[in-house]
C-alpha cells in the first residue's frame, strides 16, 4: 500500500483517536444495527472513551488496537481489541475487523453479567 493510500486509510478511522467523534457512538441507540452505548465507569461515573493502544499497518491493512477506559480515574478494560481497514479495488475503505462492539459489551458488563 503506497504511503497516499495509507494516510487516506489512518485519516478515515481518525475518529477512533478523537474522542469527541467518538460521544456519537455514545450516543446511538442499540438495534438497527447500531452500536450500544457505554455505560459511566463502574468505579467514579466518569466517562467512558475509546483509547488507542496502538496502530500500524501490513501490507493491505491499517490496524488500530484500542480498549475502553474511563477519562476521568483512568480505569481501562485488560484486552486490546482491533479495528483492520483495508482499501479495496475500486478505492473504497472497508472494515475487515471491527473489535468495537464486543469492546462495548465487556465494557458494559456488570456484576459477572
Amino acid at each position: 500500500m503506497d504511503e497516499r493510500t495509507l494516510e487516506y486509510a489512518r485519516r478515515q478511522l481518525q475518529d477512533l483517536r478523537d474522542p469527541a467523534l467518538m460521544d456519537t457512538i455514545h450516543d446511538e441507540k442499540e438495534g438497527d444495527g447500531e452500536m450500544e452505548v457505554l455505560k459511566k465507569c463502574p468505579f467514579c461515573g466518569g466517562t467512558a472513551i475509546f483509547k488507542v493502544r496502538r496502530s500500524g499497518s501490513a501490507h493491505h491493512d491499517t490496524c488500530i488496537g484500542f480498549a475502553i477506559g474511563c477519562k476521568e480515574c483512568g480505569v481501562e478494560i485488560p484486552k486490546t481489541y482491533e479495528v483492520k481497514v483495508t482499501l479495496t479495488a475500486e478505492g473504497e475503505i472497508q472494515l475487515t475487523v471491527d473489535g468495537r462492539e464486543a469492546a462495548i459489551a465487556e465494557w458494559n458488563r456488570r456484576d459477572g453479567r
